[in-house]
């Protein structure tokens, strides 16, 4: 018996059910793990805030939670940029079933349950594939802790979607090995779904990268079947069937947003575009070395240099110095072949997070095409952090079994060495010659602080980094010394290789104080358009805007410098005092030409956005303004604002004030028009509406070929009206009253999936004045009914739930029989 275990493929091991009470210390250390993570959240109620939570997040919640109270299908926003889809674009979540759990709480709550749930969840599915793949409880335990614990997946907090899909990745690693060995129905199903979860929170690259790490798995599992044709091989049958659940259970999700994504400019972004937020080399240091220049004061020219000029997109990297000396020793382990699988997946992560600075970015696109449609190569860096956690478990268990030899324990020493002593000289550097770098590479501007002050918590950090390694370094030339020692010697490398993580992550996602998400800015008083009106509020992260109209290169300026802040969220509250576009919908105020920071609006909306910037200070800007029910506009400075009425000039945060103008004779939400003008292309669209003799009043811009119609002497003595009786998110009825034949124009933004009845028959939607809806109307009193329904939508949920049902039948006939 002991003889057939010994040559069983750990490959090919049956799935029995453990008994829970051994793995209770592991659970409940990985659960203490995450609380302490998130402490602040947790047992202070803290708010999670940063970035594009408190921009985009929060205002996605309350439009869902709206749509649905309003007895809607939560399929459009209309909040957003004259309105755009909420269930096809995948970062709202609208399928994944956590988001419905936003009808039951607020959504602060909701999130830190998210982000807990999420962590706890990767934890746990960690920790199981730890078990799977034979690792001891405590070295699969550890693997888990370095895994939450790691800077790429923490990163993740303030960004949702890709959050939720990677922490499914240990889940379809396990899934993935069980079908693949067994060749069931019932794993690959499982697998299936598991492959699903990703697509539907949003973030399908997560599980391309993750579906694409399993090949070499599947490799090594179809040389254990030679004997067996090829396609007769689970591990060929298995990832088929579980590819064609995955693909059909998540239809409902990527055919909408598929649709959306062809229907954008994402696609034919340039390569630049698609490979912003590469790592650079440089960086990439940043896994063994805590250095983070994102939270220095950069000059403008090294920020441009190392880090796109933005913000980084994973605030760490840091995969841990002392770490290191796990990870190294199951590479001369009995775990090797193992061991080599991850590190070649903690490669080619890392190789696809270089982006443009290497060629492996643009050779991966193009053997695999769908990896092009994914932006920032940054996100890879997950499967690097992933793999780098699993050969630490394996290392973990070489290094308690004393695996290598006296040649293994001192290559790991000659490395940890080099990167404890990398870490202290680099850390005497910053401390000793503070001045001279810093002002080569900061930009101090009226701080106070010196520049050894701005440099400490770096320096620090890395003498951390460089004592836990040292520490490392010491216990790994006492291992194999005193072999009844070396156990223990292993919970203590254990504990180093965490403490070195926590040390750097322990407070690494900031949190607010909930105020910052339920204040109610006082310009709201002020800015208070009538119903159905729109309001525009100017975006200074537009390229060039700030130093054109504010005279400074940061796009929105305190007027207290930043280490003066009484908070650190001060910048997050002076962006929703200002009513920032994508903030306003949370307190129900309807945007208009809202930037497109996606990449997904329709080639019309991003044409007519356009030309409102560059029309800027000329009659025509007022004319769009207009044309689009704007009736305030909001900025931080009047140049280009000349032709409207200044309201109120507000206090803000900002060193400029609020400045509240009011549009002269906006169109109305929706109005009736007797005549026509069509345009053959947008360009002629946008001239047409350029015209100084279009009056919107009188006449609509449609798409066809050119020619006036409707525009006679008839349509002198035209009269009509329209107006809204009933409106929730996904459909509007007005009432129309027309003298004779014409157009219904509804000021909302124009996309296929919506549909018109008028008087209960069927009529088309038409594009109107570039981005905008009409109906043509005959004459007399009409009811006109639009709604919402994407054919996507109702034919990916025909196919998810046919997926579904089909494979909980398939499930119940393999059951009986």
């Amino acid at each position: 018996m002991s003889a057939a275990l010994g040559t069983t493929s750990f490959w090919r091991r049956p799935v029995a059910a453990p008994s829970l009470r051994s793995h209770w210390p592991a659970v409940l250390c990985l659960g203490a793990l995450v609380l302490f993570l998130f402490r602040d959240a947790v047992f202070r109620g803290q708010v999670f805030y940063y970035r594009d939570l408190h921009l985009e997040w929060y205002g996605q919640a309350f439009a869902f939670v709206r749509s649905i109270a309003a007895g809607s299908w939560p399929v459009w926003n209309p909040w957003v940029g004259f309105g755009q889809p909420l269930w096809a674009n995948p970062n709202n979540e609208v399928l994944y079933p956590f988001t419905w759990l936003h009808l039951l709480m607020q959504p602060w709550t909701y999130y830190t349950g998210f982000v807990v749930v999420h962590v706890l969840l990767s934890a746990a599915g960690f920790y199981a594939l730890g078990l799977r793949l034979r690792l001891s409880r405590g070295a699969a335990a550890l693997a888990a802790a370095m895994w939450v614990a790691s800077g790429p997946f923490l990163s993740l907090v303030d960004l949702w979607n890709h959050l939720a899909a990677a922490a499914w990745i240990p889940w379809i690693f396990l899934a993935g090995d069980v079908a693949m060995a067994s060749g069931r129905l019932k794993p690959a199903l499982a697998w299936g779904a598991t492959l699903a979860m990703p697509v539907l929170a949003g973030s399908p690259e997560t599980a391309l990268l993750a579906g694409l790490g399993l090949v070499p798995f599947g490799l090594r599992l179809a040389g254990a079947g030679r004997s067996a044709r090829l396609v007769d091989r689970p591990v060929v049958r298995a990832p088929a069937v579980a590819l064609a659940f995955a693909l059909a259970l998540s239809a409902a999700q990527w055919w909408p947003s598929l649709e959306l994504l062809v229907r954008s400019a994402r696609l034919e972004a340039a390569g630049t575009a698609r490979t912003f937020w590469s790592i650079h080399p440089v960086v990439m240091l940043q896994t063994l070395l805590p250095v983070f220049p994102d939270r220095l004061p950069l000059s403008a020219e090294v920020r441009a240099a190392y880090s796109e000029g933005r913000e980084a997109y994973l605030r760490s990297l840091y995969l841990g110095a002392s770490g290191l000396g796990l990870v190294l020793a199951g590479a001369a382990g009995r775990r090797r072949r193992l061991w080599l699988l991850f590190l070649f997946l903690a490669v080619t992560g890392a190789l696809l997070a270089l982006g443009r600075h290497t060629p492996a970015y643009a050779i991966a696109t193009f053997l695999v095409p769908p990896l092009g449609a994914m932006r920032f190569p940054a996100k890879a860096m997950i499967l690097t952090a992933f793999a780098w956690a699993a050969m630490a478990g394996i290392g973990l268990d070489a290094w308690r079994r004393d695996e290598g030899g006296a040649g293994a324990r001192a290559a790991i020493a000659v490395v940890l060495a080099v990167i404890a002593a990398s870490a202290a000289a680099l850390a005497v550097v910053l401390h000793a010659g503070a001045e001279e770098w810093g002002s080569a590479l900061l930009f101090r501007a009226t701080s106070p602080r010196s520049y050894t002050q701005i440099l400490a918590p770096t320096a620090r950090a890395l003498a951390t980094a460089s004592l836990l390694a040292g520490t490392m370094l010491v216990l790994a030339a006492l291992r194999g010394r005193r072999a009844p020692a070396t156990a223990g010697l292993a919970l203590v490398a254990a504990a180093v290789a965490l403490a070195d993580l926590l040390s750097v992550h322990h407070r690494l996602n900031p949190t607010a104080a909930r105020e910052l998400i339920t204040y109610r800015p006082a310009a709201l008083d002020v800015v208070r358009p009538q119903r159905f009106q729109r309001i525009y509020v100017y975006d200074y992260f537009e390229a060039g805007a700030a130093p054109r109209y504010l005279g400074h290169r940061s796009a929105y300026l305190t007027q207290v410098p930043q280490e003066d802040w009484p908070v650190p969220w001060l910048d997050a509250l002076a962006l929703r005092t200002a009513l920032y576009p994508s903030v306003i919908g949370n307190w129900r105020r309807e945007g208009s030409f809202d930037r497109d920071a996606l990449g997904l609006y329709p080639a019309p909306l991003r044409l007519l956005n356009q030309a409102l910037l560059r029309t800027e200070g000329s009659p025509l800007h007022a004319r769009l303004l207009r044309l689009a029910a704007v009736e305030y506009v909001v900025a931080l400075h009047r140049q280009g604002f000349e032709d409207l009425i200044p309201v109120a000039a507000l206090p803000s945060l900002f060193v400029e004030p609020l400045v509240v103008f009011r549009v002269p004779d906006p169109q109305p939400r929706t109005y009736a028009v007797a005549g026509a003008r069509f345009a053959d292309g947008l360009r002629a669209e946008l001239d047409a509406l350029a015209e100084p003799a279009f009056d919107p009043a009188r006449e609509v811009v449609l798409p066809g070929p050119s020619r006036t119609a409707g525009a006679d002497a008839g349509a002198a003595a035209f009269s009509g009206t329209s107006r809204i009786v009933e409106w929730r998110p996904d459909r509007v009825r007005l009432a129309a009253e027309l003298s004779a034949p014409g157009y219904v124009v509804l000021v909302d933004g124009y996309d296929a999936g919506w549909k018109a009845r008028i008087d209960g028959r069927d009529a088309e939607v038409l594009r109107a004045n570039l981005a905008f809806r009409a109906v043509a109307v005959p004459a007399g009193r009409h009811v006109v009914d639009c709604v919402y329904r994407p054919r996507s939508i109702i034919g990916g949920l025909a196919v998810s739930g046919a997926a579904l049902l089909a494979a909980v039948c398939a499930v119940a006939v393999k059951g009986a029989a």
